[in-house]
């Protein structure tokens, strides 16, 4: 990817604007330090000292965060196309884990780095990922769904199902349709095909969009007659 592909990204998500702001900011600070005369002299080495302290907490404080950033929307920039090739998603990989590195992180952050681990064939190192950190499912639910997508690319079929269960107690329909998916692929893997036909079916009540109630039951069908769940798409 050219270089100013990811130049534009990061202009574009206003990342550089937000460095330009603050490195604005703490130029101000060092201008008021060293410029600015105060009325009474003997106020001054106070006054250098807090503007000081002022500006050492700023740089403490956002540089992580900025640094985060940073590598988070390169790392996004390369993933983000549907046929990234092996090097590029290596890379993207690079930087997200450059970007955990930081100390800061975010469920976005999380779910597109175990993203990228499975596209690259990595289903154990996303998996890892997803249950070793100082992250819950329970504090955060929307990684529920990547975390069975991972536990099912590393062959953890039992713990795929189990995982994407949870998910199906999600509000957001895509996720559960998405959960669903999972659940029957992992039965899939385990040979399991009548289990993952009638798992479909038992979600169907809770399905509200007829569209998608076809598309399982369809599936159900299928599965039935010894196909996976890509194999007629």
């Amino acid at each position: 990817m050219p270089d100013f592909e990811l130049l534009y990204a990061l202009l574009d998500n206003g990342t550089l604007t937000l460095g330009f702001a603050v490195f604005c900011l703490l130029f101000t600070l060092v201008h008021l330090a060293f410029k600015h005369r105060l009325q009474k002299d003997s106020l001054l080495p106070v006054f250098r000292i807090v503007v000081a302290a002022a500006f050492l907490v700023t740089v403490a404080t956002f540089w992580p965060f900025y640094k985060n950033r940073i590598w988070q929307t390169l790392a996004d920039k390369i993933s983000e196309r549907p046929f990234a090739s092996q090097v590029s998603l290596q890379q993207a990989a690079e930087y997200y884990e450059k970007a955990l590195k930081t100390g800061c992180w975010n469920t976005g952050l999380l779910r597109n780095y175990a993203s990228c681990l499975v596209r690259s064939g990595k289903g154990s190192e996303a998996a890892r990922l997803l249950t070793s950190g100082p992250w819950s499912e329970s504090e955060h639910p929307e990684l529920l769904l990547p975390t069975a997508r991972a536990l099912l690319a590393a062959g953890r079929n039992d713990a795929a199902v189990e995982t994407a269960r949870k998910a199906l107690q999600l509000n957001d329909e895509f996720e559960r349709f998405w959960a669903m998916r999972t659940a029957a692929e992992a039965y899939i893997a385990s040979n399991q095909h009548e289990m993952a036909a009638q798992f479909l079916e038992s979600c169907l009540a809770t399905v509200g969009d007829q569209t998608t109630r076809q598309i399982l039951q369809s599936k159900a069908r299928d599965i039935r007659q010894g196909k996976n769940w890509l194999e007629d798409q």
